[in-house]
């Protein structure tokens, strides 16, 4: 994001795909990844206070969600906003608005295939909710205290 505005002003027929995740999931698959391999980039699941790392990550998915609003905003005509979610549960009908936003044909789209995985649960960084429900408002998603992710990719 911290590049789209200027990238919209050098070329001014660009259309933008605005990617989103609700800011659970995002915090939930981090720390889940964090098991796996991403102690190096500072999420250490071992480390003794995880509620540091759900702050960190809903810190930066804040800043990240306010830019993309920001952004979308001052060019939505040129903006299509995505939904992880929406790409899971419905991949052909997600797909089709996307293309149709682009005004090319779609491709033939196949659903991912195998169960979700195993859901993990993660804290919430409570010194910021209203801030990211305001967020999560403006992107079209339910408030932090009202969603449960429904699976860890």
């Amino acid at each position: 994001m911290e590049f789209a505005s200027r990238l919209a002003g050098l070329w001014p027929r660009s259309q933008f795909i605005c990617l989103t995740r609700h800011c659970s999931d995002v915090i939930t698959s981090s720390i889940d990844a964090s098991r796996w391999a991403m102690s190096g980039a500072g999420l250490d699941p071992d480390a003794p206070a995880q509620d540091d790392i759900a702050a960190t990550i809903g810190a930066f998915w804040l800043a990240s969600a306010q830019a993309m609003v920001s952004f979308s905003q001052a060019y939505a005509k040129r903006c299509h906003h995505v939904k992880h979610e929406d790409l899971r549960t419905d991949p052909e009908g997600t797909a089709e608005r996307l293309f149709s936003f682009l005004d090319v044909p779609p491709p033939d789209v196949t659903a991912m295939p195998g169960r979700p995985a195993e859901q993990v649960r993660a804290a919430h960084p409570s010194a910021m909710t209203d801030s990211i429900d305001q967020a999560l408002a403006a992107l079209g998603y339910p408030e932090m205290g009202e969603h449960r992710p429904e699976y860890v990719t």
